[in-house]
């Protein structure tokens, strides 16, 4: 049987542990990451891939790249980038017609966001865009 020390002294290195996990990471994400990157809600999709998540998630219509271009946040798409985001997969939405299927770059270059498809461009990002209309 372990010792009242030896207990307290086990607890307060598991505290000393997880608190040091909140402090690296802070504090766990608490919506979806879907929920998250649909509603472009920025804080807590940071928080999704400080944990780990997944930069080639799909929001409800299109990855986590569409959402950042149509929202024209450029550190987004950087980020995104830099965490191993699929610069060509492609989104059937993207904010306009359910028809098209739209790369990252595409849906840049249609909504003329010259800075956006630049960044794209420069990391293989490809001008593609499919109607089956």
């Amino acid at each position: 049987m372990r010792s009242v020390k030896a207990q307290l002294l086990v607890t307060a290195v598991a505290v000393v542990v997880a608190g040091g996990v909140l402090v690296v990471k802070g504090l766990p994400p608490g919506e979806s990451f879907s929920a998250a990157i649909f509603r472009y809600n920025r804080g807590e999709i940071v928080r999704h891939l400080h944990w780990g998540g997944d930069p080639n998630q799909e929001g409800y219509r299109g990855t986590l790249l569409h959402y950042a271009v149509r929202e024209n946040d450029a550190e987004m798409v950087r980020l995104a980038i830099r965490l191993g985001a699929d610069v060509n997969r492609k989104s059937g939405w993207a904010g306009t017609t359910a028809h098209v299927l739209w790369t990252p770059r595409s849906f840049a270059k249609h909504l003329r966001n010259r800075e956006i498809e630049e960044i794209l461009r420069q990391h293989g990002g490809k001008e593609e865009a499919y109607s089956w209309k």
